[in-house]
């Protein structure tokens, strides 16, 4: 457990520096890189590194961001590198960002970024 927070702890500030001085495109292909190295988790790791994932997020300076979660997701485990994600816009509000298939919501404007 502890050596899982290290890791998104790690994880998180590499992904932040991404989100906030490159393309989506480069900092989700940087990241699938490094998680196409790692081991791919079955479905109940996952999901407990994704609630680690929300835990470290939620306290990021600023606050949680949907963005930040894919890319770490992306870098720590090797199914996560191969999904395909969507990024969604309700035009003049808002936009998220999610795993395709993981989230039962609809946006005026969506596209999906797929694997390399």
């Amino acid at each position: 457990m502890i050596l899982e927070l290290l890791r998104v702890v790690r994880i998180a500030r590499d992904a932040e520096r991404l989100r906030m001085n490159v393309g989506p495109a480069e900092a989700v292909a940087t990241q699938r890189a490094g998680g196409r190295r790692k081991k791919e988790r079955s479905a109940r790791a996952r999901k407990r590194l994704r609630r680690m994932i929300i835990r470290v997020d939620a306290r990021w300076p600023g606050g949680g961001n949907c963005f930040r979660r894919v890319l770490i997701e992306l870098a720590l485990d090797a199914g996560a590198a191969r999904d395909r994600l969507v990024f969604g816009l309700d035009i003049g509000r808002t936009g998220h960002v999610a795993f395709e298939g993981t989230e039962d919501v609809t946006f005026d404007v969506a596209f999906a970024l797929g694997p390399e």
